[in-house]
């Protein structure tokens, strides 16, 4: 029977795709996370090295490290949420139980529909997940860029006010 095979693939065509996109947005907060936590260790350990010298910064330059170091540490935990773990709706234990059971005698069309519309209750809760991990990951990216530009007018202000 060929009954909803197109359809099938599709829904489990969409579902591989929305997977992929979770590891990628997944990866992604890893490494805001690991970038973040690099750069703010820069910053302490660049004021641990200024503070061990007669070196002063002035106030200007003092605010923006502070809005850094906040920011950096801001755009860390929103990337963190971002790959945190969520829940899927998969099939559960006893629907497997059940095709395999009492259901196993479907007709070849009646599985297909059934396996195609597990498939679109995965895809669906998955993309759900993955649109509020994107949410969370722009949001990192832009507070970094933010703490980013802080710094770097630090850097400017500390080399053009001594």
């Amino acid at each position: 029977m060929t009954q909803g095979v197109h359809y099938r693939a599709l829904v489990a065509d969409r579902l591989a795709a929305e997977q992929d996109r979770r590891k990628r947005l997944d990866d992604r907060s890893s490494a805001v996370t690991t970038g973040s936590a690099a750069l703010l260790s820069l910053i302490v350990a660049l004021i641990a090295l200024v503070k061990g010298n007669e070196f002063q910064v002035g106030a200007t330059v003092g605010v923006f490290v502070v809005i850094s170091v906040i920011a950096f540490a801001f755009a860390s935990g929103f990337a963190m949420t971002a790959g945190m773990l969520r829940l899927y709706k998969v099939p559960t234990a006893n629907t497997f139980k059940t095709m395999l059971g009492t259901r196993w005698t479907d007709s070849e069309p009646s599985q297909l529909l059934a396996c195609a519309w597990m498939d679109l209750d995965t895809l669906l809760s998955t993309r759900e997940v993955n649109n509020a991990k994107a949410w969370w990951l722009d949001l990192a990216l832009r507070v970094q860029l933010g703490a980013f530009v802080s710094l770097s007018l630090a850097a400017v202000v500390a080399v053009v006010d001594p």
